[in-house]
């Protein structure tokens, strides 16, 4: 049986554009998106695997590492990590462009200094790719629907040492936001890929903060709260350089 592919999106990595490339692929029966409607969770998701008439052959969404363990077929993933600093001024930049996202109202009002220190928006802004990939050692723990809108993956604490074992047993493929050019046409071929080689940038952030807009305090605040995802990805890089060719 061909395993399901589940793309473990973690957002802002350059996943809307991989789910553009999905659509190219595949037929839509054969994939399931979990943005495309505010009632999925991942008790239905896992429940639509499961089906003996289902006929999926990937999954995409916001959902942490763990959910194969559920899943009564054999399964491979693939992701895309992305430079820490890069990805919370981009998660920062998107909040402030959607109102309609539950925490828009929170912070509205925030400059991205207070983004950073704000405990409440602590999920967002301190390791949150080392959460998606850390798993639960107790097993995977389901999203409710609104954690899974707001992305937050839910009571996962980070643990490198897991997170990159799961990347280096669990991942046909690792991705780096940064380097999409070089990263899509080898995605594509170790997928199999083959009715497209178009590179797309869907849902880019326009005249958005840039590293060199802030001050030093305010790196120093970035760097501290995700220390593990810069080793994260450091360590992905090296992957995909070991793996590309």
């Amino acid at each position: 049986m061909e395993p399901l592919l589940l793309f473990l999106h973690i957002p802002k990595t350059s996943g809307t554009s991989i789910n553009r490339m999905l659509s190219e692929e595949y037929e839509r029966e054969e994939i399931a998106f979990m943005h495309e409607d505010a009632s999925w969770s991942t008790r239905k998701l896992v429940e639509l695997c499961n089906r003996t008439d289902s006929s999926l052959r990937v999954v995409s969404g916001h959902f942490p590492y763990g959910l194969h363990e559920l899943i009564q077929r054999p399964t491979r993933y693939c992701t895309f990590v992305r430079h820490p600093i890069e990805l919370v001024l981009s998660i920062y930049s998107f909040l402030l462009r959607n109102p309609s996202i539950p925490t828009y109202q929170q912070m509205s009002e925030m400059s991205f200094a207070q983004f950073v220190q704000s405990d409440q928006m602590n999920f967002l802004t301190s390791n949150l790719q080392t959460r998606y990939l850390s798993g639960n050692p107790l097993g995977f723990t389901h999203q409710t629907e609104m954690q899974y809108y707001v992305w937050n993956p839910g009571e996962y604490i980070p643990d490198l040492g897991r997170a990159m074992n799961h990347l280096a047993s669990s991942f046909a493929f690792i991705g780096i936001t940064e380097w999409s050019d070089q990263c899509v046409p080898i995605l594509r071929k170790q997928l199999g890929w083959n009715r497209s080689d178009q590179i797309y940038r869907e849902n880019a952030s326009t005249n958005r903060l840039q590293e060199w807009d802030l001050d030093t305090e305010t790196l120093r605040m970035v760097f501290q709260k995700n220390q593990f995802d810069f080793q994260l990805h450091s360590y992905a890089k090296k992957w995909f350089q070991q793996h590309a060719y």
